[in-house]
């Protein structure tokens, strides 16, 4: 007698996952000192919390919720790394959740050669990473959709960026890849 298989996922089935497997690297970036509180990164970066608030409310830094707390990229304090660099990528990718927009900056990149767009800015490719951040902003957008679970009743789903949104950042699902871009299929890897 044939096993039966399993019914198929149902679409909000396969988001709580991908948003589980998110919640579960965000929390793995903490434990690595990847992902850092606000009194930490206003420290490394010699700035006060209320100029690196003001920065994310403007889109020009962002937080990244986890847990239902709010952790900064370290990677914001590398002295490697020029702040104007990230702060003219960062809004080019407004529409995508702040975990979907640490992913962009960490993952390695088919586009890049399999370089992290980090690795391509400390080597000056700041106008290739902000395509590919434009790229990847405009790819595969989905309904709007809260973050993980664990943070959603934190956030304000208002869609763009608005003083109300709790973390500075449109309300999309940050489905990660791009397709169908010139130049740029492939190359955003997966988060998921």
């Amino acid at each position: 007698m044939p096993s039966a298989s399993p019914p198929p996922k149902k679409f909000d089935d396969i988001f709580a996952d991908a948003y589980r497997r998110a919640e579960l690297r965000l929390r793995e970036a903490v434990s690595r000192g990847e992902l850092v509180p606000l009194e930490v990164i206003a420290q490394r970066m010699g700035t006060t919390h209320e100029s690196l608030t003001e920065s994310v409310w403007a889109g020009r830094l962002f937080s990244v919720p986890v847990a239902q707390r709010v952790f900064f990229p370290a990677f914001f304090a590398d002295p490697g790394l020029a702040r104007e660099d990230l702060e003219v990528v960062i809004p080019n990718l407004a529409s995508r959740e702040p975990w979907s927009k640490f992913a962009f900056f960490t993952m390695p990149q088919a586009a890049l050669d399999g370089r992290s767009p980090l690795d391509a800015l400390k080597r000056g490719e700041r106008e290739l990473v902000k395509r590919l951040a434009l790229a990847f902003n405009d790819g595969r957008r989905q309904a709007c959709r809260c973050g993980p679970p664990a943070v959603a009743s934190s956030r304000t789903c208002t869609g763009p960026r608005t003083k109300g949104s709790a973390y500075g950042a449109a309300c999309s699902p940050g489905v990660s890849g791009v397709s169908g871009v010139s130049g740029v299929s492939g190359a955003c890897g997966s988060s998921g």
